[in-house]
Formats: C-alpha cells, structure tokens, sequence
C-alpha cells in the first residue's frame, strides 16, 4: 500500500511542478503571442525553455529525490523534454494547420501530451532508482 502511495506521491508533486511551470509558459505564450503578436511556432519554444530549467531542478530535489550525477540526469532529462516537446511541436503543428484549432487552444492541447510524456521519461529513464 506504502509503495502505491509513494507512486501517487510523484504524480502529484510532479503535477504540482507543472502546474507552476504551465501557468509560467502560458504566460509567456499570452506575452509573445498576444501581446507581441509572434508567430505560434516561434513562441512555444521561447515559452518552454525557462520553465524546463526550473523543472528539472525541482523535480530532481523534490518530486523524485534524486542523487544522481548532475551532469547525467541533466542531459536525459533535457532529451526526454525535447523528445516531449517534439512530440508536442508537430501535434500543434498539425493542429493548428490540418484542424484548423485556435492556436491558443491547440497550446493548451499540446501541454496535455507534452506532459504525460514528460513525466513517463523522467521517471522510467532520467530519475529511475
């Protein structure tokens, strides 16, 4: 039962760091696009790049307690973003372009499948113990 609570346990504070780091992109995206009228394409990578910075160094301490080398953990956990951030790069992409979503809406979507690929390579490759 501990086991299970623990599992749950890392869901949650990791949503908890995403949580703050979505409301911190999407403030971003609202600046760069809205405000400043950038394209959607060149706005969501300038949107994701700070906040991952400070997600790995809270997930690392926090979510999933690590004392792994700084050095090792930095680069997975920078490609399994990147890997999720492609992913979600091309469904935006397709979303916008092929399904005609506003492309605010199609961010939110993408945050959804950037997410849940996030946190599956973070646990299973980056910070696995």
């Amino acid at each position: 039962m501990k086991k299970h609570l623990n599992k749950y346990k890392q869901v949650v504070k990791f949503g908890l760091v995403g949580a703050v780091n979505t409301v911190f992109t999407l403030s971003l995206i609202l600046l760069f696009g809205k405000l400043l009228g950038l394209n959607y394409l060149i706005v969501n990578p300038m949107s994701y790049l700070l906040p991952t910075i400070t997600s790995f160094y809270f997930n690392k301490k926090w979510t999933f307690k690590s004392n792994g080398k700084v050095k090792r953990e930095g680069f997975l956990f920078f490609v399994v973003i990147g890997v999720a951030w492609l992913v979600q790069y091309c469904f935006l992409f397709l979303a916008v372009e092929a399904m005609k979503f506003d492309s605010f809406v199609a961010q939110i979507a993408g945050m959804v499948v950037f997410t849940s690929i996030n946190f599956l390579g973070q646990k299973f490759i980056t910070f696995k113990s």
